[in-house]
């Protein structure tokens, strides 16, 4: 295989963003670009310069919607759903690449990828939406323990986690290392986007993305390199939320990439 340089791996992520988009349009799916890509957006018109990654939401139904449409894949692309790996919501990958996380540690074998959030209501901002939010981190954590922890912690020289996993093997039985994923999805039902007066994506970040529903009432076309991309309109107020002074970059020694992966080409 032939590694992947950052300038081919941003190609091929912005080949599948197009990919993304259109499917959307032409099924009416209400996306939006997210976190650091929606950043990138407003403050770069595309990519901010040091980033590695591509991320989108989707209201909770629309991206249910999209998994029953695109489930056998569509285009270079592929889902990888959460019952399939070690993260809580979607990833779609490209086909033609293999990208491998956390190389050296707990080795994840994907392919170039976008990461897809669901976008769901919160009941208020006080005790019910922090349950909630709560409630569905610590599934969350639970989640990544059954997937990795449980594996990555055996040969650890940390004793107690070596005892973690020990236990964990034992009580994590096929049928339960799926509880926190069905768990979360019932938890999160109870509050519908549409019908909530706040909304966030409550797998990442809680209520720290917890904002005015309005904010994503509508969206509006922007550019994104090259791409019209869509963004919610309350995208000051969304971005205020996540990041405060979003407008001024981090400083030099901050801007790096933040995941730890090797992208490389599939041999045809």
């Amino acid at each position: 295989m032939k590694e992947m340089t950052f300038e081919e791996t941003r190609m091929i992520q912005m080949e599948m963003l197009a990919d993304f988009h259109d499917f959307c349009m032409k099924n009416n799916l209400r996306y939006f670009l997210d976190h650091g890509t929606l950043l990138g957006a407003v403050r770069h018109r595309g990519f901010i310069p040091w980033d590695d990654d591509i991320d989108v939401g989707m209201p909770r139904d629309d991206y249910n919607e999209f998994i029953k449409l695109a489930k056998s894949g569509y285009g270079n692309s592929v889902l990888l759903l959460p019952e399939n790996s070690i993260y809580s919501y979607l990833k779609i990958l490209d086909k033609r690449t293999k990208l491998i996380e956390f190389p050296g540690k707990f080795q994840n074998e994907i392919g170039v990828y976008l990461d897809v959030f669901p976008k769901d209501g919160v009941p208020d901002m006080s005790y019910k939406g922090y349950c909630l939010c709560n409630t569905v981190h610590f599934l969350t954590l639970c989640y990544w323990f059954n997937k990795v922890s449980i594996y990555k912690w055996r040969n650890s020289p940390n004793k107690l986690k070596q005892l973690a996993a020990f236990i964990g093997r034992f009580i994590m039985s096929d049928k339960l290392k799926y509880w926190p994923l069905n768990e979360t999805n019932k938890l999160v039902e109870k509050y519908k986007f549409d019908r909530s007066p706040y909304v966030a994506t409550v797998l990442a970040n809680g209520l720290k993305n917890c904002v005015n529903r309005e904010c994503f009432a509508s969206f509006k076309s922007v550019k994104f390199e090259e791409l019209t991309l869509n963004i919610p309109v309350g995208y000051h107020e969304y971005l205020t939320a996540l990041y405060g002074d979003y407008l001024t970059p981090p400083p030099v020694n901050k801007q790096s990439k933040k995941h730890d992966n090797i992208a490389y080409w599939l041999e045809n």
